[in-house]
């Protein structure tokens, strides 16, 4: 019982990350997830005018800066509670695991596509 009750009063209560850390990833998160939301926005509407399909690339880049936004939002949260809140602390990580899944899948599609395209020029001869 008292071994128990020495456990519970040795917790940490606050998230032990270094500020300096939170403040950056707050700011440049939230900066750059504004900016590339604007610039898939203008690349959204360019493609627009050449296809429906065009319009992809920039709705791609729309849907990261929205991920870069929410973990610079959510990391204001965790400065913002005095580093106590682990549920912000939780969802910035869960944002930042979602921002990597997604850029891993869409390199790997790219990858697929050039190694696809240079087999078909190969096998062509061009």
């Amino acid at each position: 019982m008292h071994l128990k009750r020495l456990k519970e009063d040795t917790r940490i209560n606050y998230i032990n990350v270094n500020e300096t850390f939170l403040r950056r990833i707050s700011f440049w998160g939230r900066f750059l997830g504004f900016v590339t939301g604007i610039f898939g926005s203008i690349v959204a509407l360019y493609g627009l005018f050449t296809s429906l399909i065009g319009a992809i690339p920039g709705l791609i880049t729309i849907l990261f800066s929205r991920y870069l936004f929410n973990i610079g939002f959510q990391a204001k949260k965790v400065l913002e509670s005095d580093r106590k809140d682990f549920h912000a602390l939780d969802l910035l990580f869960n944002y930042f695991s979602k921002y990597l899944l997604l850029n891993g899948i869409l390199v790997s599609i790219v990858l697929l596509f050039y190694i696809i395209f240079y087999l078909v020029i190969a096998g062509t001869g061009l």
